[in-house]
C-alpha cells in the first residue's frame, strides 16, 4: 500500500480550516514606467482546493472551512455555502480519490524497484510553476531518460 499525505492548516476537534492565498497575476501590459501592471485574481476555488479539503474531510471527519484570500477580500466556502461539499458530492469524490490509489498502486507493483514508470505516464508541464527554459529542459530529459 502506497502512503498518502497531506497536512491540514488548521484544526480543532470539530473543523478545519484550509488557507489558500491568490496573488496577483500578470496582465501582459506595461505600465507607463515600464514596469509590469498586475490585476487581481478573483477569488474562486480549483478542483484542487475542493479535492485536498475532502481528502482531509475523509481521513479526520472533521467539518470543512477553505479561506480563500486575495489583498483585498476573503471568502469562506463549507458545506453551507458550496455544493462541492455537499455529502452527495464528497462520495464521488471520496470513489475518485479510491480509485486514483488503485491505480498508483498497480503502476508501483508493475514498475517495482526499476526506474521505468514513466513509460506509463505522461509528463504534464502545462501548469504555470514550470519555468519554460531551463527547469522544463531537465525536468524532460530525465523523463526521457528512463524511457529507453
Amino acid at each position: 500500500m502506497l502512503p498518502v499525505t497531506g497536512q491540514i492548516d488548521l484544526a480543532d476537534e470539530k473543523q478545519f480550516v484550509e488557507v489558500k492565498t491568490k496573488w496577483r497575476r500578470r496582465t501582459g501590459k506595461y505600465r507607463s514606467d515600464g514596469t509590469m501592471s498586475f490585476s487581481l485574481t478573483a477569488i474562486k476555488p480549483s478542483q484542487e482546493y475542493f479535492l485536498q479539503c475532502i481528502f482531509y474531510h475523509i481521513a479526520t471527519g472533521l467539518k470543512i472551512n477553505l479561506i480563500i484570500a486575495n489583498e483585498s477580500e476573503y471568502k469562506i466556502f463549507n458545506q453551507d455555502n458550496c455544493d462541492e461539499f455537499s455529502p452527495e458530492n464528497i462520495e464521488k469524490v471520496k470513489n475518485k480519490i479510491r480509485l486514483t490509489c488503485i491505480r498508483r498502486e498497480r503502476l508501483a507493483g508493475r514498475h517495482a524497484g526499476k526506474q521505468t514508470w514513466t513509460q506509463d505516464i505522461r509528463l504534464d508541464t502545462s501548469t504555470f510553476y514550470w519555468d519554460r527554459d531551463e527547469h522544463l529542459t531537465i525536468a524532460e530529459e530525465l523523463w526521457n531518460t528512463n524511457l529507453i
